[in-house]
């Protein structure tokens, strides 16, 4: 059973283990219905190849963007790679969950919210209870037992909160190490809603389970390789796109932003990129 949220934030006394960290992270689901949780060393290996054409000469790397950082232990993983290698970029992390608050409706109740207003956990007598349904819920009665949950507290938590009508803790659902990183800027953000603060910024991007025609519509899809182009500093400026497979590994690619303003790939990963056509369909930067 995962910890509840306010065990995992608010307990001085916690000693959870990695498996602990997971099992909480993984609990949690976010508005796009992905859980917050990323297994560590998932993307050591692109890391790896990321420094190495980063260290090209000519090719410099001040600034970074982490996109779609869940829990942020892969994060925290690139950081510390960049440090290894003798860089230190300023490196921006965004999510489009990232801070929360832990309502206390009761000494005995307590909610989870995310800043958008979803329930990401409800926390009963010290039991997590998630609130998002598995099919096997309707066939044991959890189903049922969750919906009473959700009509006794769900409202009552959102009122309390935007009313000040009860305790709340704000916390950040992100791993520890990396909350401990200063110089490292957490972002809530949506990448398919263009941000100005991060035009011509970036130069390194990286896109790691993020965009795939599963999910998305050809048309959002182009929308959000257009902005993540935008984002990059100028010509030099590399872009990662890539998408995990737990059975096959990892397939994308990583691009370069050309003094033609378009993109070019760069090295191949894995069977390449689902998103290849639509990359290369991209109109010119500006």
């Amino acid at each position: 059973m995962a910890l509840t949220a306010a065990k995992y934030f608010l307990d001085p006394a916690r000693k959870s283990t990695a498996e602990d960290e997971a099992r909480f992270f993984r609990s949690l689901k976010v508005r796009n219905r992905n859980s917050k949780q990323t297994a560590r060393g998932r993307l050591d290996a692109l890391n790896a190849m990321a420094i190495e054409l980063l260290k090209t000469p000519g090719r410099r790397v001040a600034s970074a963007l982490d996109i779609g950082i869940s829990s942020g232990v892969t994060t925290a993983e690139l950081y510390d790679a960049f440090r290894d290698a003798g860089m230190a970029p300023s490196l921006v992390a965004t999510d489009l969950s990232i801070y929360a608050s832990i309502v206390h409706l009761s000494p005995d109740v307590r909610v989870l919210i995310d800043s958008c207003g979803d329930i990401l956990q409800y926390d009963i007598h010290g039991f997590a209870v998630r609130p998002w349904r598995r099919r096997l819920d309707r066939f044991t009665g959890v189903s049922l037992f969750k919906s009473a949950i959700e009509k006794r507290y769900a409202d009552a938590a959102r009122k309390a909160l935007k009313g000040g009508g009860a305790k709340a803790d704000r916390v950040a659902l992100i791993n520890p190490r990396l909350a401990a990183y200063d110089n490292i800027e957490l972002r809530e953000d949506d990448l398919l809603k263009r941000n100005p603060e991060f035009a011509s910024r970036f130069d390194f991007i990286r896109a790691a389970n993020v965009l795939n025609r599963e999910y998305f519509e050809e048309a959002t899809l182009r929308a959000a390789v257009a902005t993540l182009k935008s984002y990059l500093s100028g010509p030099g400026a590399l872009l990662l796109i890539v998408r995990t497979n737990d059975g096959t590994g990892h397939h994308g690619a990583f691009y370069e932003l050309g003094a033609d303003g378009r993109l070019s790939e760069v090295r191949t990963i894995g069977g390449g990129s689902e998103l290849a056509a639509i990359v290369d369909a991209t109109e010119p930067a500006p």
